[in-house]
């Protein structure tokens, strides 16, 4: 049954991470971004695969690639309050394993056309992966949100050339 539920989840998490995808202007003039880093199923948790583990490695390649990051707290509104979300959702199947599907959304306000008093925080550029790891390799997830992290800097930088 979990299983089904699992893939039943997946084509849902497929259809919403195509809605949002980028062009050059979702980053052009982004200032400071914040980290947010969903909690991870305490059975999957290791000393090498936790949310402080996974928000510091999202922090230092964004510090490297020079994109400022602040704490969300520190956000306003004039910035549009940007934030890169990180989502791992897993199920314990047998063997020791763990099927996952691997998001990062990036996240900021913004506006209804028919009505701009209206401002919501929505998913503006997006990407997911999903796959199965057994419990003793989740570093290999952390990879994971690694890369899809290279191709959100690739793209926040071309918009936003030094």
């Amino acid at each position: 049954m979990k299983s089904v539920l699992f893939i039943l989840f997946l084509f849902t998490m497929s259809a919403i991470s195509a809605i949002a995808q980028s062009s050059g202007a979702v980053f052009r003039g982004l200032g400071p971004i914040a980290v947010v880093i969903q909690d991870i199923d305490p059975e999957a948790v290791r000393e090498d695969f936790n949310v402080s583990v996974l928000k510091n490695d999202v922090e230092v390649e964004l510090r490297k690639a020079g994109i400022r990051v602040l704490d969300r707290s520190e956000l306003t509104d004039a910035s549009g309050r940007p934030y890169l979300f990180v989502v791992i959702h897993l199920v314990k199947g047998s063997l020791n394993n763990f099927n996952y599907h691997a998001e990062l959304r990036f996240h900021q306000n913004a506006s209804l056309t028919r009505n701009p008093d209206v401002i919501l925080s929505m998913p503006t550029w997006s990407r997911s992966v999903t796959g199965m790891e057994r419990a003793n390799r989740m570093t290999n997830v952390r990879d994971k949100v690694r890369e899809m992290l290279m191709v959100y800097i690739n793209e926040y930088l071309a918009s936003n050339p030094k």
